[in-house]
């Protein structure tokens, strides 16, 4: 089942005791055994959250209740001091201070839905071994290296498609004293990770499965974002591409990579989620990109963001199936239309998206997905990884909120 950890005062107050002295080392941070884990969550807090009238948002998955996720970020503090203190990265004091300004303000945005996977499915697995957690938070440390690789990512995407904002801020790259030297800042945050990695994990069993899994991911999401900033004629879109994008920018990144870190993490290469689980969290990742395609066109009232791309000419789930169902008309009004930043253009696109009744789709193609994720758990072998991905599933499609593990 699943449960949770928190921080005693006594080890509380050593913390700070140990920041004001320069000399904070995560590995000091002791948690009570006795408060090592919380009761695991009721039945009654696991609720519905699937409304048929109206499309849950991907970002709308908690994995973990609120007061979980809030000691998780109430970490990163003393994450960052680690980094930049003990000459972890660089005994230059004027480098330490920018790197803690540029991890400050990048890495602890968002909604860390990746971390909390990672965290939620550790934890299961070490419930189901009966072992505590150790004398440091390895889980936490683990998921901000891996949301330190997904600003680096984030940074460096922002200059390619030149965004103004980020999660509801001005992009690193827009500030006046920042300009391109993002990109080295980018790649600062992508390099130190791999050093706190080797602090803590350097002895781990599986520590040369942990690098390369954050290795693996990072090539997988790039080639996935150069797929998808190719524009293409309407002749080349076609559910192979789709695929081929999602698979490698959202499946690796959203689903593998938390999914197998904290298999390895918890010593249970077993679980085999890389292997056997690796059509499932394709096509979780094949989903998630379906609903974001989706709430690109139709979400602004949910969102309040404005999509782009019909403008960009994305290779997306609504395109493709309106090139599918599309009569000659149709297709001559999209060949004409998509991938145009005129407002006219947009909307012609939009009135064929209307016509085939790609709205009324949706709940149809959500019922198909849901379907077929189903039917691939029938083959995982691994009672623990069947049950642990078939409750990721679950709150991936908002038939509950949390991530709990009987």
């Amino acid at each position: 089942m699943f449960v949770t950890t928190s921080f005693h005062k006594k080890y509380a107050s050593e913390i700070l005791k140990n920041v004001a002295l320069k000399n904070f080392d995560l590995s000091k941070v002791v948690i009570n055994a006795n408060q090592a884990f919380r009761t695991a969550l009721e039945p009654s807090n696991v609720k519905t959250i699937r409304d048929q009238s109206s499309p849950q948002l991907p970002t709308a998955m908690k994995i973990l209740p609120d007061q979980e996720m809030q000691e998780f970020r109430s970490f990163f503090p003393h994450f960052v001091e680690d980094l930049t203190s003990n000459n972890l990265i660089t005994d230059l004091p004027v480098m330490n201070r920018k790197l803690k300004k540029i991890l400050n303000y990048n890495v602890p945005t968002g909604k860390h839905i990746r971390a909390a996977i990672l965290i939620a499915v550790y934890k299961s697995i070490m419930q189901e071994n009966n072992i505590r957690s150790g004398n440091i938070r390895e889980d936490f440390i683990l998921a901000w290296c891996m949301e330190m690789m997904g600003t680096y990512i984030l940074i460096m995407d922002d200059i390619v498609d030149n965004s103004e904002t980020r999660r509801g801020k001005l992009s690193w790259f827009k500030f006046k004293d920042v300009g391109l030297n993002a990109i080295n800042d980018a790649t600062i945050i992508q390099m130190s990770l791999f050093e706190i990695i080797n602090k803590y994990f350097s002895e781990h069993k599986y520590y040369k499965e942990l690098v390369n899994v954050f290795l693996k991911v990072n090539l997988k999401t790039f080639i996935g974002q150069t797929l998808d900033c190719e524009r293409l004629d309407l002749e080349k879109i076609s559910k192979q591409r789709f695929n081929e994008v999602t698979d490698n920018k959202t499946g690796y990144y959203t689903f593998y990579f938390p999914m197998v870190l904290a298999m390895y993490l918890a010593n249970r290469p077993d679980l085999d989620f890389h292997r056997s689980g690796l059509k499932i969290l394709w096509e979780l990742g094949r989903f998630y990109q379906f609903q974001n395609d989706y709430m690109d066109c139709y979400g602004e009232s949910y969102s309040g963001k404005l999509g782009t791309d019909i403008q960009e000419g994305k290779c997306s789930w609504l395109i493709l199936n309106a090139l599918e169902r599309a009569s000659l008309s149709q297709t001559k009004v999209l060949k004409e239309n998509y991938g145009r930043w005129d407002k006219g253009c947009v909307e012609k696109v939009k009135e064929v998206y209307e016509e085939l009744k790609l709205r009324d789709s949706y709940e149809a193609e959500l019922t198909d997905r849901y379907t077929k994720m189903n039917t691939y758990l029938v083959y995982i072998k691994n009672e623990l990884t069947r049950d642990l991905l078939k409750q990721l599933i679950r709150v991936c499609f908002g038939y509950q909120t949390y991530l709990t593990f009987q």
